[in-house]
């Protein structure tokens, strides 16, 4: 007899992840079906107990079956009528949530079988400080998003919702599908920084650590020889990265949020010429 090895298997549970039996009914009219199914771990394969299994009307009426796995992962939700958009979701502890949305099952079918395979979560840990003193700054927030590009089974899954820092300047994200995510921080008076590409492992916690420095701001007057004020004209500065403003009536411009270092100002208008200067914030 031929052997397949877990990796084998995963890739005939995915991209589909639902391998469904379905059995004919007697009557073509049959109303209502049977879901049952097994919930297993995506790496071992092994079947696991206590998942909670939900089925829910995708208007929000009548149709909402709710469950949890046996010791053998199994489930089963009956009576479920086929008339009926539903989200399916299934989550652990530890686990990955996993959903369906938008799925309605056909009235010739009197069961539905599903095998659903849960990823183990992995989490991120943020702390955030002062750049200055290196102290932990409470209540600032902070946004985790996934860079992956969703699967259609995947549209129902959304990214957390913003988080904010303890006393201790600390934030955890839990159960979070293995990928590469973008961190972002901002806080009252300080500088919002973010961080790309940050690792999330099945069953890890990543630990980032993003250390905030006050916002730096430039401001001037575009003016001609004579002091007459220059509205509408552009103004760039590049340094530490790069920012725009425009002059407004009195030919006031102003730019925030920049980081401290050396500035490089430069005004461009047509008939114009640039005198370019330097700052230090």
């Amino acid at each position: 007899m031929k052997r397949f090895t877990a990796s084998a298997v995963r890739r005939f549970l995915t991209p589909l992840l639902v391998a469904a039996s379905l059995l004919a009914a007697p009557s073509a009219h049959a109303a209502a079906t049977r879901v049952t199914g097994q919930v297993l771990d995506a790496e071992t394969l092994q079947p696991l107990a206590g998942a909670e299994v939900e089925l829910q009307n995708s208007g929000g009426g009548p149709g909402y079956f709710r469950t949890k796995t046996d010791g053998k992962g199994e489930f089963a939700l009956e009576n479920v009528q086929t008339s009926r958009y539903y989200v399916f979701t299934v989550g652990r502890d530890g686990y990955s949530d996993w959903a369906i949305e938008g799925w309605q099952f056909p009235a010739s079918q009197r069961e539905v079988r599903v095998t659903v395979p849960l990823e183990r979560a992995g989490s991120v840990r943020v702390v955030v400080t002062n750049a200055e003193g290196a102290k932990p700054v409470s209540g600032a927030r902070v946004n985790v998003r996934s860079e992956r590009t969703r699967q259609w089974w995947e549209n129902f899954n959304r990214d957390p919702e913003a988080r904010y820092t303890n006393a201790k300047g600390e934030v955890e994200f839990v159960g979070l599908t293995a990928g590469f995510y973008t961190v972002a921080v901002d806080a009252p008076g300080l500088r919002a920084d973010e961080v790309s590409r940050v690792t999330v492992r099945r069953g890890e916690a990543t630990p980032i650590a993003l250390a905030l420095s006050r916002a730096a701001a430039l401001a001037g007057w575009v003016r001609l020889a004579d002091s007459t004020a220059v509205s509408g004209v552009s103004v760039i500065a590049r340094g530490p990265g790069e920012a725009t403003a425009t002059t407004d009536g009195s030919g006031y411009w102003s730019m925030g949020e920049l980081a401290a270092g050396r500035w490089r100002v430069d005004v461009q208008h047509d008939g114009m010429q640039s005198t370019p200067g330097r700052d230090g914030i």
